[in-house]
């Protein structure tokens, strides 16, 4: 470019026009070697260059559809999720309720039964029945032990009990 200029008198970054070009100082030989020089310029880098632009704008284009897409679907997404956390928070209240109510319920089912349970005559019977048991696990039976008619049957027991080294707990009757 520098020698294009400097051949038609044209200074700095002045523009290379038709009449600039049109000076008999440039011959067609130089004409024409300039043209060819351009052309393999544009050919070899400013072709292949707005090819690649053309493809990547292409693919830009591409590129914001499926951002714009992308963005939509972001959206619904959202609005479905706050949808369903509005309904998770609607059960939890629905539930929290629900316990508290069944727990209430099961509170007052517990206490009216317990309190029939624990009633002082039932336990007092319950005891009863215990002491009973107890008391006839402490009972002994002496099996082949003769009777006489007026033999005093405690001292007998106490005797044996005695032979056995056992410890006398109760009066005999």
């Amino acid at each position: 470019m520098d020698s294009i200029r400097e051949e038609c008198g044209l200074t700095g970054s002045s523009k290379i026009t038709s009449l600039a070009l049109n000076k008999r100082t440039v011959s067609k030989e130089k004409l024409c070697g300039w043209i060819e020089s351009m052309c393999t310029i544009l050919n070899s880098s400013a072709v292949p260059l707005l090819k690649s632009t053309v493809a990547k704008a292409d693919r830009c284009e591409v590129l914001e559809s499926e951002k714009i897409k992308d963005q939509t679907s972001i959206i619904q997404l959202q609005s479905e999720l706050i949808k369903k956390e509005a309904e998770i928070d609607c059960i939890k209240k629905t539930m929290q309720n629900t316990v508290k109510s069944e727990i209430n319920s099961y509170a007052s089912v517990v206490s009216k039964s317990c309190s029939a349970a624990l009633a002082p005559r039932r336990l007092s019977k319950a005891m009863k029945t215990v002491v009973e048991r107890d008391d006839r696990k402490r009972n002994v039976i002496i099996y082949g032990m003769e009777e006489a008619e007026k033999e005093v049957l405690p001292d007998k027991v106490e005797n044996v009990l005695l032979e056995l080294n056992e410890k006398k707990t109760k009066t005999f009757i």
